[in-house]
């Protein structure tokens, strides 16, 4: 906010604050200033009001009818509609915090008690100044104002035994500053309210009866002093994580409570069902760690309206929790139980400029999802990749399958001879570590579309993931070569051209049979020799040289190959041998 709203905000206060006192002198003939008590009210202050002077460090609590305060304050909480509006409900407002920190600044008008005993006995009671001095006889003026409290014995001290050296000195604090603060902007009841300079933020806005919900900011409260803003606070953080730095108030200070910024509305399975205020931007798991959803939800929609236009996006909890979507002003959040599936969640993941999250009735193809998506001038559709998790799923328990059969051969076999036990053993430990690595891949789940395939007999399921290549100009070479690297396509390079280019094959590379990743996921095998199977290379194109599976016991050999290109496939890794 600019610092003129800022400043007609303020004045407009100062204009409510200037009519009630225009008619508190219509009773005040002698137009003597009416002092402001603690609880906001005009007139004489008593000594049991907790606003005056009262040199006992301790909190005046208001404890009758704890059991129905209580009560009260469940039953705030369930009419809030926004998020932290039922803090503000009179309990800040009961309790003057008396005494002082260590952090505490001193400020004109405070009282300091300094005691002398040696050579000179002495008690003096002293107030700072409005230059910010005390001034003791014979040591003179000193300009304690702005100096932590903590120090104040020892500054003072050390000033003293510069002119009495034989004379002990103690110095504190006497009492408390009273103070009047404006609570000015968007509050209940802007005004001017009687405190201690010690008393929080939150007790000056609970005398104000709190933030307006439907037009105040919880993140967004600015402390003015002589029209300066020295600190601004977000409330969320004191209500999130219970912290609320120390303010000390002076008198004439301004809180300012702002205009409320953008917001979003949750509902559903939550512990935290209300409106979400946030400023410029916040992500989706921002918001549900805020609404804290129930154990048994497992998905989240995000409704926004633009007119008529209206779009849902849906995503599983878990995901939500670490998904970056940014949300936007008005946008509705459900998490529920989702029992029965009506749609399915796809996200859009590459070269695209719809949203990520698209949400489609159930039946729908992929080519109704191609219909609905913006596309730019870098979208390469030739090169679509379908990403399904029961197909992740069926593809890591046919590794897993593998690899159990090929533990059992390896382990259950005997050895015949002294020497070829040796062997074994060398050799199964070699091939434990590969099936070690091979446990730990992570297939992709990928479904293979070919360029011919028709779009619209390829239903999608819920949570698919569709990514949309851009155009690429690189070839992509990995594996058993001296350098892995990514290259410029050329019409006129071959397999091995660009495998030279890579500074060549390691010597347990496979130099039988290359295999050849497609852009849309589909692998082709490139066979050498004169009856081998050729393969083109294209834009976008990797090149995977596996490595030769080299063992002088010949019996674990295929099932050792099949595993190696069963990973290099599924998961698009290569195992090392």
């Amino acid at each position: 906010m600019n610092k003129n709203l800022r400043k007609i905000l303020m004045l407009g206060s100062m204009v409510l604050i200037g009519n009630a006192y225009a008619q508190t002198d219509t009773l005040n003939p002698h137009n003597k200033p009416n002092a402001v008590n603690s609880d906001g009210t005009v007139g004489m202050k008593s000594r049991q009001d907790p606003g005056f002077n009262n040199p006992q460090p301790t909190v005046n609590n208001q404890t009758a009818n704890t059991a129905s305060n209580q009560e009260v304050d469940k039953d705030i909480i369930k009419k809030s509609k926004v998020f932290g509006e039922w803090i503000f409900n009179g309990s800040f407002a009961q309790n003057n915090i008396q005494g002082f920190n260590g952090n505490y600044r001193l400020t004109m008008g405070d009282k300091v008690v300094v005691k002398l005993w040696g050579a000179v006995e002495e008690e003096l009671r002293l107030v700072v100044d409005k230059q910010g001095n005390i001034f003791i006889p014979e040591v003179g003026p000193l300009k304690v104002i702005g100096v932590e409290n903590s120090k104040l014995n020892s500054f003072v001290s050390s000033e003293i035994k510069k002119v009495y050296k034989n004379v002990n000195s103690y110095v504190t604090l006497d009492n408390e500053q009273p103070v009047k603060v404006y609570v000015a902007g968007f509050a209940k009841r802007p005004g001017l309210y009687a405190g201690l300079s010690s008393d929080s933020l939150l007790y000056y806005i609970d005398k104000a009866g709190g933030i307006d919900p439907s037009r105040g900011s919880f993140l967004d409260i600015a402390i003015l002093r002589q029209n300066e803003v020295r600190k601004t606070v977000n409330l969320y953080d004191f209500i999130l994580s219970g912290k609320m730095e120390p303010i000390q108030f002076m008198d004439g200070d301004v809180i300012q409570i702002l205009p409320r910024k953008s917001k979003v509305y949750v509902a559903g399975d939550v512990r935290n069902s209300f409106e979400f205020e946030f400023d410029n931007s916040i992500k989706l798991s921002d918001i549900v760690g805020y609404a804290q959803p129930e154990s048994s939800v497992n998905k989240v929609f995000i409704t926004r309206k633009n007119g008529r236009d209206i779009k849902t996006y849906s995503y599983d909890v878990a995901t939500a929790k670490k998904e970056n979507f940014k949300l936007e002003n008005e946008d509705e959040i459900t998490i529920i139980q989702d029992k029965k599936l009506n749609t399915v969640s796809i996200r859009v993941d590459g070269e695209h400029e719809s949203g990520k999250a698209i949400v489609l009735p159930i039946g729908a193809t992929m080519k109704d999802l191609i219909g609905q998506l913006k596309f730019n001038d870098r979208t390469d559709l030739s090169s679509l990749q379908l990403f399904r998790t029961s197909v992740k799923e069926r593809q890591k328990e046919s590794i897993l399958e593998s690899i159990r059969m090929l533990e059992s051969n390896i382990l259950g076999t005997p050895s015949s001879t002294k020497n070829m036990a040796e062997l074994r053993e060398r050799e199964t430990n070699m091939l434990l570590k590969l099936i070690d690595s091979a446990k730990k891949v992570e297939p992709k789940g990928q479904v293979i579309l070919d360029t011919s395939a028709d779009l619209s007999q390829i239903y999608l399921e819920d949570g698919d993931v569709i990514k949309i290549a851009g155009k690429n100009s690189l070839v992509s070479v990995s594996g058993q070569v001296l350098q892995p690297t990514a290259l410029m396509f050329q019409s006129n390079m071959s397999i091995n051209d660009y495998i030279d280019s890579a500074g060549g094959l390691l010597a347990n590379a496979d130099k039988g049979k290359i295999l050849v990743r497609k852009t849309s996921g589909a692998m082709r095998v490139h066979e050498t020799g004169i009856f081998g199977n050729s393969v083109q290379v294209a834009k976008g194109d990797e090149i995977m040289v596996l490595p030769k599976v080299d063992l002088k016991d010949t019996q674990w050999l295929k099932d050792i190959t099949e595993l190696i290109y069963q990973v290099a496939v599924g998961a698009a890794v290569i195992l090392k041998f």
